[in-house]
């Protein structure tokens, strides 16, 4: 069966319908992977028509996916329309103060951006492909309701600014160690109790700012920061 030349609007149906009535007419374990098939080409294509028709042709996502999950996913997500003039070679994008409450990881695919702006939102969580942006270098998500960042944005290792203040967050991940080219690092006014130790393989960094947590003796890892210009810290009793 040949799943290209079926129409991807009846394939569900022909899968229920042959599941339903002809099943012992060919071998179970092979209808199985034809049915899986043709309802993840379906919904693969539901997705990508979605997008399509906001002129989101670059942003489709690419390799294995839930695809019905992800068809769904999108349909949801209402503020496609800030997207619309992105180009694969957009090296800023701003979406500052738009009330966002969650980045569609699309996004990722924007890999030349240099500066992305998501500060002043209302964002719980981002995705992990935003570690795609290996080329970018300036990152503002402060002011947002972030409890935790995934730890894939530890491959940004041409970062040079990070800004993560005023969240929520009450770890950061130790692959944050993996920015080598990072010289200034916002963390104030979260609700940090510790810094991974690896954070001292960031030999360029230059600014540091830790104040407003609940972080108690850093001494040990303070002392391994080579190349501090300005440290800003409040330690807890």
């Amino acid at each position: 069966m040949n799943i290209q030349l079926v129409c991807t609007d009846i394939i569900s149906l022909i899968s229920d319908y042959t599941y339903d009535y002809n099943y012992n007419l060919i071998n179970k374990e092979s209808f199985k992977k034809v049915k899986q098939m043709g309802i993840s080409h379906f919904w693969k294509e539901k997705y990508n028509n979605h997008l399509i028709g906001f002129n989101l042709k670059h942003l489709i996502l690419k390799g294995d996916y839930n695809w019905k999950y992800e068809c769904s996913r999108i349909k949801k997500f209402q503020r496609w329309n800030l997207f619309t003039q992105t180009t694969l070679l957009d090296k800023i994008l701003i979406l500052s103060n738009c009330a966002l409450k969650e980045i569609p990881k699309e996004l990722g695919n924007l890999i030349n951006l240099q500066q992305l702006y998501l500060n002043n939102n209302q964002l719980k969580e981002i995705p992990k492909e935003l570690g795609n942006f290996i080329n970018l270098q300036q990152l503002w998500i402060q002011n947002n309701q972030l409890k935790e960042i995934p730890k894939e944005l530890g491959n940004l290792i041409n970062l040079q600014e990070l800004h993560l203040e005023n969240n929520q967050l009450k770890e950061i991940p130790k692959e944050l160690g993996k920015m080598l080219n990072l010289k200034i690092l916002h963390l104030e006014n979260n609700q940090l109790k510790e810094i991974p130790k690896e954070l001292v393989n960031l030999l360029n960094l230059e600014y540091l700012c830790l104040e407003n947590n609940q972080l108690k003796d850093l001494s040990k890892e303070l002392g391994n920061f080579l190349n501090f210009k300005f440290l800003q810290l409040e330690i807890t009793n």
